[in-house]
């Protein structure tokens, strides 16, 4: 069996982060949804990610 390409591993990891995002939004479990996000960021450029990032620290750092 041939050992998968590193680039697929990430490519992987990046679809499966993704929905593990919006379920941490959706749950507001704000701590994991910037953890992911975060992930996210260092991988892709795309701006509503960065919305989304800003958004969840924003929650994150407003409770008490």
């Amino acid at each position: 069996m041939d050992t998968p390409h590193p680039d697929w591993i990430g490519i992987a990891a990046y679809e499966m982060a993704r929905p593990a995002a919006r379920e941490a939004e959706a749950s507001g479990y704000e701590d994991g949804a910037v953890r992911v996000l975060g992930v996210l960021l260092r991988v892709s450029a795309d701006a509503g990610l960065q919305g989304r990032y800003d958004a969840a620290v924003a929650r994150l750092t407003t409770r008490s």
